[in-house]
């Protein structure tokens, strides 16, 4: 007996999902990696004129998965929690078009700031990256979770000028190699490309074969031209400019800035290389819907052809579920090299 796909929408802890099952025609949820937000989108039958618009603002949790048959439990998952902030009435046919984004993007990260972050006191110590971090997370009714890559990182001072709290810490994570994301009430700054839970474990690989698959597309590309990195900072006792190199051989590429020490530079080239490394070449996988497959988790695929077998890190997941079944796609990139 085959698996019958289901969902479930919460609105603000009313289940809603008897007013919809009738009237669904489709529900999307796409989960992005890095600090694109994630979103979900509802479209409705609306041939009668009488579905009550929700207002804007309005929180939703969405479940996909499915229901359960004399061979398995029933197995429907949480994808998030989403604000609604755009409603499209649309005809003909009659339809109501809901979409939202991810409910921890809220408005105050978005706002411009100006600030400066520094220890306080006649001779300021360096600000730790994770003291930004806690109160930044406080400021916004989240929960701190620092990758351990990063838990050493500090700056003499760091200028916020009129910058939004999300934009100024992606600016600190990319400079780190890192990514600054807020989910499921957490605010994260972790290793980009190596998905890890917000307890700081690493997602387990999602090993794909040929048969679990609908369908495939890779678009096959080199990586980056450059095996190693220099970027370079002043060394104020000896006066001279001091080179720090991440990776070896050639082709190297130097950073153009010149950092104000050691660890800023050696950081930089790291960040700078790990982007070059990191996969140009792209992969597009359709297959039955699984409410367990995610974005930024690493995916291992085998059985397919050179080119295709292989690590590849997932980019975004789109979860689809329609009266004619569930279904999810995959958009990911060559996994960056160790």
């Amino acid at each position: 007996m085959g698996l019958t796909p289901s969902f479930k929408v919460i609105a603000e802890s009313k289940n809603i999902t008897p007013l919809l099952v009738e009237r669904l025609l489709e529900l999307t949820i796409k989960d992005n990696a890095g600090i694109k937000s994630d979103t979900f989108e509802i479209r409705l039958d609306d041939k009668n004129n009488d579905l009550e618009v929700p207002r804007y603002g309005a929180e939703l949790e969405v479940f996909l998965g499915y229901k359960a048959n004399a061979n398995h439990k029933e197995n429907i998952q949480i994808m998030g929690r989403y604000i609604v902030d755009e409603v499209d009435l649309i005809g003909p046919p009659d339809t109501v078009v809901i979409r939202g984004k991810a409910a921890d993007l809220n408005k105050g990260l978005k706002e411009p700031k100006t600030r400066t972050w520094q220890k306080p006191g006649a001779t300021p110590e360096r600000i730790p990256l994770k003291d930004i971090l806690d109160t930044i997370a406080s400021e916004h009714g989240l929960t701190p979770k620092l990758g351990a890559d990063f838990a050493a990182i500090d700056y003499d001072v760091v200028n916020q000028t009129n910058e939004t709290d999300l934009n100024f810490l992606t600016r600190l994570a990319r400079n780190a190699g890192a990514i600054a994301k807020p989910a499921n009430g957490f605010l994260l700054f972790v290793k980009r490309g190596e998905a890890k839970t917000v307890s700081g474990k690493k997602l387990p690989a999602i090993s794909l074969t040929r048969k679990q698959v609908t369908s495939w597309h890779v678009s096959l590309i080199e990586r980056g031209d450059y095996a190693s990195v220099v970027a370079k900072y002043r060394d104020t006792k000896e006066a001279k400019e001091v080179e720090i190199t991440a990776g070896s051989g050639t082709p190297v590429y130097t950073i153009r800035k010149s950092f104000k020490d050691a660890a800023k530079a050696n950081e930089a080239a790291k960040a700078q290389l790990e982007e070059f490394q990191r996969g140009k070449s792209t992969v597009n996988i359709q297959l039955p819907g699984d409410p367990s497959l995610i974005a930024e988790a690493p995916l291992y695929l085998s059985g397919f052809r050179t080119g295709v077998n292989g690590s590849w890190v997932i980019e975004t997941a789109t979860h689809s579920y329609t009266n004619s079944g569930y279904s999810v796609t995959l958009d990911g990139k060559t996994k960056a090299k160790k």
